[in-house]
């Protein structure tokens, strides 16, 4: 009987893990069910490497999903896309397009020129000079 229960709990949890996002190849984009934050995953995400002062500007003049309210994600925001099980990369698959680098978040340091970033090789996060060229990921 005990292990019956036990494989109950296992299925329910791995139902309820892989409902944690919801990808629309159609748009690019990422739906995460839990925060109900809408996250940017085009090709763009391998391709860009911006300062931080660009990767703002990029976000607030992105259109994509029929919204123009796009912008870079607050360290904790982004930090939360993170799975502390996986490695290179450390995200869910429902985000297809990730590097193992620095992704820019929009959390200054405060009276420094820093600010954080996420790493997505093994979910490893930072401060780092704002003039650094970075990925960029954006949500609405």
């Amino acid at each position: 009987m005990k292990k019956k229960i036990f494989v109950l709990i296992l299925l329910t949890f791995n139902l309820i893990a892989s409902d944690k996002y919801t990808r629309d190849d159609s748009r690019d984009i990422v739906f995460d069910n839990s925060t109900g934050l809408t996250w940017q995953d085009t090709i763009d995400n391998k391709q860009l490497r911006l300062t931080w002062d660009e990767a703002n500007k990029y976000c607030a003049d992105l259109t994509l999903n029929d919204k123009n309210t796009w912008r870079l994600p607050t360290h904790q925001e982004l930090f939360s896309i993170v799975e502390d099980k996986k490695y290179n990369p450390s995200i869910n698959k429902a985000f297809k397009h990730t590097i193992n680098g620095f992704y820019w978040s929009s959390t200054e340091v405060k009276g420094r020129t820093s600010a954080w970033y996420v790493r997505f090789d093994y979910g490893r996060d930072g401060t780092i000079n704002m003039t650094s060229k970075n990925y960029v990921r954006c949500v609405y």
